[in-house]
């Protein structure tokens, strides 16, 4: 059976080496997979959602996918649709060893993640605890947030991404 691809937009670049892309569902809810290039040259997608072939084309124009980050095991629909497409990636979450439709996770985001431009930290309180990405753009920072903030990308200029505005910044996508 094909996997379902529902439509989305184009990608849309927030920043040099970040692109957002937004998509929908069968039911009346946005959702977003952000796109970052890594040092390696090859993509961290966070959030997957499946693409017809233009997608893909557009994607690969950007460069070669590397690793997927599941920020929440609901988010988790297309994963092995990007597995299947990219043998190669290397899947991310809180815990290694976790497996989500046939895809087993193959480090944890927080530790695995190895790039000097991107980090990834947990949400607390959660039962299933979110991954956030810290991400350095000119001039400052992003923040890749996944449901428990609206999943956004929030760019925060001229100022690191201290413990104290992390945590304004979320609050302040808790309320957007």
């Amino acid at each position: 059976m094909a996997h379902k691809i529902f439509p989305h937009r184009s990608f849309q670049e927030i920043a040099p080496g970040l692109w957002q892309l937004e998509g929908s569902l069968h039911f009346p809810l946005k959702r977003n997979m952000t796109v970052v290039k890594l040092k390696s040259g090859g993509l961290l997608i966070y959030s997957a959602i499946a693409l017809e072939d233009a997608g893909f084309a557009e994607l690969e124009k950007l460069c070669k996918p590397e690793i997927i980050v599941v920020p929440h095991p609901f988010h988790v629909m297309d994963l092995a649709f990007y597995k299947q497409k990219y043998p190669q990636l290397k899947v991310l979450r809180p815990k290694q060893g976790e497996e989500f439709n046939g895809v087993r996770v193959g480090g944890d985001a927080v530790t695995a993640l190895n790039d000097p431009n991107v980090t990834a930290s947990l949400s607390p309180g959660l039962k299933n605890p979110e991954v956030h990405l810290k991400i350095k753009v000119a001039g400052g920072y992003a923040l890749a947030v996944c449901d428990a903030h609206l999943r956004q990308v929030l760019v925060c200029h001229g100022e690191p991404l201290t413990g104290n505005t992390q945590a304004a910044l979320l609050e302040t996508a808790a309320v957007l």
